[in-house]
């Protein structure tokens, strides 16, 4: 093997090497993203007991003065379900795209649909970046505002770097396909 062939094979070699570990870094930042989007809508659910817990008060005063009658239990009912379906609707996309990132990231079968129900997760993750700014009522609830804005960033991030880390190993996967 003469000089100039052995210079190339080597140079082959890193750059071979370079895209390998390039794509593992990927697929292990889809992973750890995959399983990131679910903890945040974990999350989602806690904050949203925490701040029932919170307003007990006022939600026990609002029940105290309606008398129980049928008409107002059946409206709670109602608002309770109104607001549940959407938090399930959410955490059910939310395990469907946790789960296909972690298959692609593992080399396994997925759906590439799941990126468009990514996308959708970005949106809502920036309506409540927005809604974080306006729900600041009185200065005793700064805390709980500011620790809802931190959580609404690094969730926007998760996903960003998700859909990104996706896309990248897509491409490619039909580089190598080509």
């Amino acid at each position: 093997m003469n000089k100039k062939n052995l210079t190339m094979s080597i140079t082959d070699d890193l750059i071979q090497d370079d895209k390998d570990m390039k794509r593992r870094k990927n697929q292990s930042i889809l992973a750890i993203c995959g399983t990131g989007v679910v903890l945040f809508g974990i999350l989602g659910f806690v904050s949203m007991i925490l701040n029932v817990y919170r307003n007990q008060d006022l939600i026990a005063d609002m029940i105290s003065q309606s008398k129980l009658d049928d008409f107002y239990l059946v409206f709670c009912f109602i608002v309770t379900i109104l607001i549940l379906i959407p938090f399930l609707i959410t955490m059910v996309i939310r395990l469907y795209v946790a789960a296909n990132a972690i298959a692609q990231s593992r080399e396994k079968k997925y759906h590439a649909k799941y990126l468009f129900f990514a996308g959708f997760l970005f949106i809502l993750s920036i309506f409540d970046f927005v809604a974080s700014f306006f729900s600041i009522t009185n200065i005793n609830q700064f805390s709980m505002v500011l620790a809802s804005f931190i959580i609404d960033i690094t969730s926007l991030v998760t996903i960003g770097l998700l859909i990104h880390s996706a896309r990248i190993l897509r491409n490619d996967a039909k580089e190598i396909g080509d």
